[in-house]
């Protein structure tokens, strides 16, 4: 929808139907079109004049006469011809069986109230086309429009229901609640994404005004929704004024007249500003006259005013010249303390570079002595540890030594004791056969196969016990390898979570997030550093903000190797450190300090060419940023080698390296991580890891290059995920196998426990039966049940006795392994103690030397701070000076012009002169009363304000006439548009009226504001003036109104329109005859969809599959409020034709 300016308030009280239309901005809000009314202007013409109730007909046809208006018989020919072909058109449309097509978008489908008025819950389900609401009084009818206009941005007081919201809330709740439903579909929706999503949208008024403007909904146009008390205005009122306001509103022509009333009162504020511009123009002009006229006076001296200009100006260029002779001697002077300071800087130069090298050479010594401390002291810590091991083992060998020996005694004791009992047994039983004959003889045999037999299965299943560590062991195994093959898995996957959070952080980076990589609340850090005024020199920070780093893949490992550094802030001076100190507690930020002093330029050692550095890889917008990086990491003297092989190649093969600290190189298993090798004591070498960082990167750099690293590792990860979950599939595999193992291990074992039991029971059966072969036989078996004791205690030593063996042979094993590597540590400590104790000498005399060096070089960096600030002093006198010149240039350019030759005379002299001749021109000035340069000022700047009054007042009279002429043209279209609704409006009413065979006009004269009907029920009477609708009945005078309302409806262009109780009036016949031509008049109005509430019964309305009926239930007695149904909710739409 477009939108268009109010324009001035314009006067038409007595203009005649002849205008329509403005130009192409001003259509969308012309009656008939989809925009929505603007608020309304009071205005003088809304006071209608009293009319007679008897009007006479020549006074609706008093018109006035328009050269550029149509003729009224063409139009209303036009009109006619325009009515009759669309009725043809839709006639053969129904007959043809096509049906009214609905619009898609901008009509109502459903209204669901809650505590509205006299409803608890109401649920309303329209058709696209004609509504019928029917019931009886009090039924809730009326409810429907009120809620539809207050929905749909109406004001309370457009319902003459209430004078505020809170007067809708249902008695005795606290508030109420309105959901209407608008289609909006196909290519006219309106912003069907966020429609078809289903949230919500917006809850402020603002923002249903477009989309009211979108689909042309209308709710406050008295006649789109017409309530019960506008409708028996507009239908039932007998005064011909008040149906024409409704008219005018109703096809929003009074908005646009208002808008050109508007547009008047502004030429008309125009029109005054150009009278008040014409006398100020006539002032101006007066004024510009008399300023010329004095210049013309005081031209005549322009002879000695030339003399004294030429002497001025003398004058002004002598100081010139005095101030270029002061400059030259500041020049002398500079040459000379140009020469001492280049001495002196000699002198610093060679001291820094002294101090340079002590400064390397203590670093080195630092570092030196920090490594044999920490080799010495880990190496102790290891001796106490393995001591303590030492000690531990020595005693646990010692008791497994007399474990040992007392088994082994034991073990001779049962030996011995076996022994005795065997020979007993073998006497006795030599013995008994003797007495027996034979027969136990025989018994004994059995008995000894049978003991063979129980002896062979105790055997084999002591042997198979014997397996079951080796099966449980091959069990612990495989379980070990997959809780191996476990946790590689889960490390492949924290690797990738870690990679993917890690990613997810580079890809949120932008410009206002960038803080975070740095320390908490480093933000209002920095806020405040720049609120501060009081510093020597502004810190710089965070330091990484000054380093970009060229090549990506190195990002992890250096940003773990510059720790808290890149988060830190630099400064100058203790001032400076104090103060920024004082603003780290105020804005609770963490972040490191760094003080540098000695801010001078200085010398990079880097190794040779074929070596990358970090400092190569790093690019460093501040020296200041660069010198402490160097002096705090050494990024000048550690380079970067990726293949940890090759970077162990490098370091360690050909010897050192000339100025070589350190060498970077990735882990071969995690890019992100790193390790670093090193120099240690002598031709020792130490290598430590670099963990990886796991925060957002605080170096500037190619982000995209970043991540797509981070990329290529999250691959590389999920590649190790998925070859550690193979092998961790293929290990459960033989956990699996090695279950199977066991359980077979266990079932063999109770096979072999039955026959062992089986043999040791037929053993004891035999044993009975020779005990029962003699009496003597009692002696046998008690001495063979002791050899059995006796031999199972004698297995159990013998077990015990190979146990202690093993254990002491351990146990001495391991305290010999540890005595072995305690005293291999003595050498050890020894070389270490030694060369901490070197290191230490060689970092004091490298600590004294830097000392004396550096005191050396302050005094020599003194001496030419004082030369430097003498040679400042003469550099800022000297700037004063050309200042000063330059200042006095630009006055003696500016007052007296261009430069000129000064004759060789003192500058006293020439301002005595020029005073002499200034008197001169005194008195000269006495004479006329004023000087020739503010003649001449006066009388341009006269001639300046006439001109821009003069243009001024030409460019407004140009902008009265152009908008004028606007206004005429907007006006003629208005006119002519008004015309053409008028006349189609006229010709629709006739023909509405002959559908029942009725003859009749509609009357407008707009000159006057008043509109009228005249209605002739009886076709056979010859008077075709009709008569007026007070005489009528009330049958025929509603159905005479509704064919008026009609054809003023086919002049909207609303889609949505509403009738309250239209035929409340109305007998049976006229009744049926109004719905049936509302009906037809509907389904001539393609697009449009019809909510009329009629106070009938539902069996009154013709049912079709385009209308749809929905008839309320009838109040009970005493009933103040409409309760929801039984089932939870009321539905009008249940009782609709058609559902």
């Amino acid at each position: 929808m477009s939108t268009r300016k109010r324009p001035a308030r314009v006067d038409t009280e007595d203009e005649d139907d002849s205008a329509a239309s403005s130009v192409s901005e001003d259509t969308s809000s012309l009656p008939g079109s989809d925009g929505r009314k603007r608020r309304r202007i009071s205005r003088d013409s809304d006071t209608t004049p009293e009319q007679n109730p008897n009007l006479r007909i020549q006074d609706y046809e008093e018109l006035e006469e328009d050269s550029e208006s149509l003729d009224e018989e063409d139009v209303e020919q036009q009109a006619t011809q325009a009515v009759q072909e669309k009725r043809v058109r839709d006639k053969r449309a129904r007959q043809s069986g096509v049906a009214n097509a609905a619009r898609d978008y901008g009509i109502l489908e459903s209204v669901v109230i809650h505590d509205f008025m006299n409803h608890h819950y109401f649920e309303f389900l329209f058709g696209p086309l004609i509504n019928f609401i029917t019931g009886k009084n009090g039924s809730g009818k009326s409810a429907v429009l009120t809620a539809i206009t207050l929905c749909l941005g109406g004001k309370a007081a457009s319902t003459n229901r209430g004078k505020g919201l809170k007067s809708f809330i249902r008695h005795g709740c606290e508030r109420a609640r309105i959901i209407c439903k608008i289609k909006n579909q196909g290519s006219g929706a309106y912003q069907p994404e966020e429609s078809a999503s289903g949230r919500k949208v917006s809850d402020k008024r603002l923002d249903l005004d477009p989309i009211l403007d979108h689909c042309g909904l209308q709710v406050d146009n008295p006649l789109n929704v017409l309530s019960q008390d506008n409708a028996r205005q507009f239908l039932g009122s007998a005064k011909p004024a008040d149906k024409y306001k409704f008219f005018i509103k109703g096809v929003q022509l009074e908005q646009l007249d208002e808008d050109y009333r508007l547009l008047e009162d502004r030429l008309f504020t125009i029109q005054q500003k150009l009278d008040k511009k014409k006398e100020d123009v006539t002032v101006l002009e007066n004024i510009r006259n008399n300023k010329i006229r004095l210049r013309e006076q005081a031209r005549k001296t322009d002879g000695l005013v030339a003399k004294m200009r030429e002497l001025r100006r003398q004058c002004a260029w002598a100081q010139v010249r005095d101030q270029e002779a002061k400059l030259v001697e500041y020049d002398v002077e500079m040459t000379k303390q140009d020469e001492l300071i280049r001495t002196a800087q000699l002198e610093v130069d060679e001291y820094d570079t002294n101090y340079q090298d002590a400064t390397t050479q203590h670093e080195a010594t630092k570092i030196a002595l920090d490594e044999a401390k920490a080799a010495f002291n880990a190496a102790e810590g290891e001796k106490r540890e393995l001591k303590v091991l030492y000690e531990e083992a020595k005693r646990e060998a010692m008791a497994a030594q007399h474990e040992e020996r007392a088994a082994k005694t034991t073990l001779a004791q049962k030996v011995k004791e076996k022994k005795n009992t065997e020979g007993q047994i073998a006497e006795e039983e030599r013995r008994l056969d003797e007495l027996n004959g034979g027969g136990a003889a025989r018994r004994r045999e059995e008995r000894t196969l049978a003991q063979a037999t129980a002896q062979q299965a105790r055997t084999e299943l002591e042997a198979h016990k014997a397996g079951r560590q080796e099966v449980e062991r091959n069990r612990q195994i495989k379980g070990a390898v997959v809780n191996e093959k476990a946790g590689i898995m889960n490390a492949a996957q924290r690797k990738i979570n870690e990679i993917e959070e890690s990613l997810g952080k580079l890809q949120n980076i932008n410009a206002n997030n960038q803080h975070r990589a740095f320390r908490r609340n480093n933000e209002q850090l920095e806020r405040l550093i720049g609120q501060e005024t009081r510093w020597q020199h502004k810190p710089l920070g965070p330091l990484g903000r000054h380093v970009k780093l060229l090549k990506p893949e190195w990002s992890s490992v250096l940003e773990s190797m510059f720790g808290k550094t890149l988060s830190g802030f630099l400064v100058f001076s203790r001032h400076d450190l104090n103060l920024l100190s004082d603003l780290k507690r105020r804005a609770a930020c963490d972040a490191e300090m760094f003080l540098l002093t000695d801010r001078k330029d200085f010398n990079v050692r880097e190794p040779d060419e074929q070596f990358v550095t970090i400092l190569k890889v790093l690019e460093i917008d501040n020296q200041d940023v660069k010198k402490h990086l160097i002096i705090q990491h050494v990024i000048d003297q550690h380079i970067l080698v990726p293949n940890l092989d090759d970077a162990t190649r490098t370091m360690y093969d050909s010897g050192r390296l000339r100025c070589v600290r350190g060498c970077f190189a990735f882990n071969p298993h995690d890019p992100q991580k790193g390790h670093l090798l090193r120099y240690g004591a002598g031709d020792g070498a130490s290598q430590d890891p670099v963990l990886a960082y796991r925060g957002l990167p605080r170096m500037k750099g190619d982000i995209e290059a970043t991540i797509a690293i981070k990329r290529i590792a999250l691959r590389d990860a999920q590649d190790d995920l998925a070859t550690a979950r193979r092998a961790w599939t293929e290990a459960r595999v033989e956990v699996v196998k090695a279950d199977a193992a066991v359980k077979k291990w266990q079932k063999r074992l109770e096979e072999l426990n039955i026959a062992a039991q089986e043999a040791d029971d037929k053993v004891q059966v035999l044993d009975g039966q020779i005990s029962n072969d003699s009496v003597e036989g009692g002696k046998l078996s008690a001495l063979r049940d002791g050899l059995k004791e006796v031999e199972e205690s004698r297995q159990l030593a013998e077990d015990q006795y190979k146990d202690a063996v093993i254990a002491r042979d351990t146990k001495q094993k391991a305290m010999h392994e540890r005595n072995q590597r305690m005293n291999a540590y003595d050498t050890t400590l020894q070389e270490l103690q030694h060369a901490f104790n070197e290191a230490e000498r060689q970092h004091r005399l490298a600590d004294q030397n830097k000392a004396n060096t550096l005191l050396t070089k302050n005094g020599k960096e003194a001496v030419l701070a004082d030369t430097q600030k003498g040679r400042q002093e003469l550099v800022d006198d000297k700037a004063e000076a050309e200042a000063h010149l330059q200042n006095i240039i630009a006055q003696a350019t500016e007052k007296v012009g261009n430069r000129i030759h000064v004759p060789d005379r003192s500058t006293k002299s020439l301002f005595e002169k020029h005073e002499e001749m200034k008197k001169t021109h005194r008195q000269w000035q006495q004479r006329i009363g004023i000087s020739v340069e503010d003649a001449e000022r006066a009388a341009a700047e006269a001639e300046i304000n006439c001109n821009r009054a003069e243009v001024d007042h030409k460019q407004l009279e140009e902008t009265q006439n152009m908008l004028q002429t606007s206004l005429d043209d907007r006006r003629a279209r208005w006119r002519l548009f008004r015309q053409f609704i008028s006349a189609r409006a006229r010709v629709t009413f006739v023909a509405l009226l002959s559908e029942r065979g009725f003859r009749g006009e509609l009357l407008i004269n707009h000159a006057k504001r008043l509109l009228d009907l005249r209605v002739e029920p009886d076709i056979t009477r010859r008077n075709a003036a009709g008569r007026s609708a007070n005489t009528l009945s009330g049958g025929e005078k509603s159905y005479a109104q509704i064919c008026m309302l009609l054809a003023i409806w086919e002049a909207m262009g609303s889609p949505l329109r509403c009738l309250d109780e239209f035929d409340v009036f109305m007998d049976n016949v006229n009744r049926s005859t109004s719905i049936r031509m509302i009906l037809d008049a509907a389904r001539q109005s393609i697009g449009r969809q019809y909510i009329l509430i009629s106070p009938g019964a539902k069996e009154d309305i013709p049912q079709d599959h385009d209308v749809r009926v929905q008839e309320l239930a009838p109040p009970e007695r005493g009933q103040q409020t409409i309760e929801e149904s039984r089932g939870g909710r009321r539905r009008a739409g249940a009782a609709a034709n058609g559902d």
